[in-house]
């Protein structure tokens, strides 16, 4: 049997904690319940023992802001940019693009995924700034972004800072 303890278990030889039930419909949103299973001829190996599930942190909510900073504007990102989001990415760098700036600073240090779609966004900004003879330059890219463009072949295309400070200025690492 599993006994539930807040968001601990309790699991004794006759059962085994497989995955949180995505299906259960209890009142806290915070409760697991888990599918149990046959643990076999030699019992579960953490017989007695309680087992902590830790929850998935709280997606942060999509969010953009624009800052001037010394002449340049940067768009900070938060939240997730899907299929979902992306329209408004792409009409905030829009307007971006429009004005005559050297650069523009795209801040995706507190994004949290990119879908093709936001992705397809940010290319599309860049294209239209690199028309103009102007960068758009990113800035804190959070390691997961970075891999997928390395997958699609575009880490070369971006001029990608580790900072605010040093996309400021122009340098790169």
């Amino acid at each position: 049997m599993v006994e539930g303890v807040g968001s601990e278990l309790l699991c004794d030889s006759r059962s085994t904690p497989l995955a949180p039930d995505p299906t259960s419909r209890s009142r806290d949103k915070r409760s697991i319940t888990a599918r149990l299973g046959s643990a076999g001829k030699r019992g579960f190996p953490m017989s007695g023992k309680r087992v902590r599930f830790v929850m998935a942190k709280a997606e942060v909510p999509f969010d953009l802001v624009r800052l001037g900073i010394n002449d340049h504007s940067v768009l900070v990102v938060y939240g997730a940019v899907d299929i979902l989001t992306s329209p408004k990415l792409h009409e905030a760098l829009t307007e971006l693009v429009e004005e005559d700036e050297e650069a523009v600073l795209l801040d995706l240090a507190n994004v949290t995924f990119v879908d093709s779609s936001g992705l397809g966004t940010i290319v599309t900004a860049d294209r239209h700034m690199r028309s103009r003879g102007r960068q758009l330059r990113l800035v804190a890219v959070p390691e997961s972004c970075i891999r997928l463009f390395e997958v699609t072949g575009l880490s070369d295309r971006f001029h990608v800072f580790a900072d605010r400070d040093s996309a400021l200025i122009g340098t790169l690492p």
